[in-house]
């Protein structure tokens, strides 16, 4: 992340700047809410368990993310201590390469000397909360031994794997190539970009965070110790931060910032309840909390337009109680979700809810006996006006259990019923 001069935080701008001088307008439609802020490039909310995209603008469209980069390289080194290739407490060499960038004071880094170790923990907790450049290019070379094209290759590897096939992937840290000192990638032009879309960012974001749940613990830091100093970190929506705001819970995760990128957000945050992914890439560098209030924007529509249907774990929901069952003493039983759940409706919509049966145990939508309770005989489909999740369908899917049973009727009581 590049740091573009010295910038003086201002309570009352921050209390009465409105980025682009007006509320952002949300089109009424009858699809996903699309974010119109026309100030920001692209912009995208999620909620993190069901995948519902709450709103969306330019989502698909890949753009400069800056350090919001680092999010894959942090991914790659998680898996590197699952599968037993570092350790937390690791200490590993710096490279002279990677020491380089500490001496660019128009960088974000902390201080790291050439051969000298430091820990795997202490330099992840620097990229991630204070947006380090030099600590997150010193994780890249400990995992690539040094190579930084083999590494950026790795990251594009990972993307492929998880549906991102667009995606341009050249640095660690997301600087530009040219100003990654000699660590920057043979054969690249000097003024290449990371460039991922905001649906991208989602999707990096849900893999970091079902890896390591752990992350959020370390992402809600406002400041680390490192080599015996202190460093403040730079999401300043975090509670006591100078952009927080009381009506969102913010959990971290990732800035990221350079002129061709412009401010940039990652954002988890829970909101009624409920765990959301926010993304916000393109706004414009014109106060230092811009990105934030970008996002308390996004997320103020959000809450605006829709409110939360909660559908609770083993409990029958109403409208959609039970299921028919073909040939058993009873010919239909009641039915709950497995687990727990939620729904964002657009104000104004109704929750569509209907149990199907599993098609290995059905014929013609009705459960063939026996049944036994707690067995799992079907699904709760859930549908709403607008409602679209990351994986393209329209329906919120949750197994469904009987919670009661029915015996299968013999061929004689069978034949009876049908007298």
């Amino acid at each position: 992340m590049k740091r573009f001069g010295i910038m003086v935080v201002e309570v009352v701008v921050l209390a009465l700047t409105v980025v682009g001088g007006v509320l952002p307008v949300y089109a009424a439609q009858t699809g996903v809410l699309r974010a119109n802020q026309a100030n920001v490039r692209a912009e995208m909310v999620v909620d993190n368990q069901t995948g519902q995209i709450l709103a969306a603008k330019n989502s698909r469209q890949a753009v400069p993310v800056a350090s919001l980069t680092k999010l894959v390289t942090l991914y790659i080194v998680v898996q590197q201590i699952k599968s037993g290739k570092l350790r937390w407490n690791q200490r590993i060499t710096v490279s002279k390469a990677a020491a380089g960038l500490t001496k660019d004071k128009t960088l974000m880094n902390v201080p790291l000397t050439a051969g000298k170790k430091y820990r795997v923990r202490d330099l992840f907790q620097a990229a991630l909360v204070c947006s380090a450049n030099d600590a997150a290019q010193a994780l890249a070379d400990a995992v690539s031994h040094n190579h930084p094209a083999k590494f950026a290759a790795m990251m594009r590897t990972q993307l492929q794997r998880w549906g991102i096939q667009d995606a341009k992937m050249y640095t660690a840290n997301g600087l530009d190539n040219g100003d990654d000192g000699a660590d920057r990638v043979a054969g690249v032009s000097k003024t290449a970009k990371d460039q991922l879309s905001a649906r991208d960012l989602v999707v990096v974001t849900q893999h970091l965070l079902r890896a390591d749940p752990g992350i959020l613990k370390m992402s809600q830091q406002r400041q680390i110790t490192f080599a015996g100093h202190q460093y403040q970190g730079s999401d300043q929506m975090l509670p006591g931060g100078a952009a927080a705001d009381p009506a969102y819970h913010v959990l971290g995760l990732k800035t990221g910032l350079t002129k061709a990128a412009g401010q940039c957000f990652v954002g988890v945050v829970d909101v009624q309840g409920r765990r959301l992914i926010t993304v916000v890439l393109g706004v414009p560098n014109d106060n230092q909390n811009a990105r934030f209030m970008a996002t308390k924007q996004l997320l103020d529509q959000v809450t605006n337009n829709y409110n939360v249907q909660r559908i609770a774990a083993h409990r029958p929901v109403r409208g959609a109680r039970i299921i028919r069952v073909m040939n058993g003493h009873k010919h239909r039983v009641t039915v709950a979700p497995r687990k727990e759940t939620a729904v964002w409706v657009r104000k104004g919509a109704q929750l569509q809810k209907r149990v199907t049966a599993l098609p290995s145990h059905a014929k013609n939508n009705q459960f063939v006996a026996p049944v036994a309770r707690d067995q799992r005989v079907g699904t709760l489909n859930l549908t709403a006006r607008g409602l679209r999740c990351m994986d393209g369908t329209t329906t919120i899917k949750l197994p469904v259990e009987a919670t009661q049973s029915t015996a299968r009727l013999s061929w004689w009581a069978r034949l009876m019923r049908l007298v």
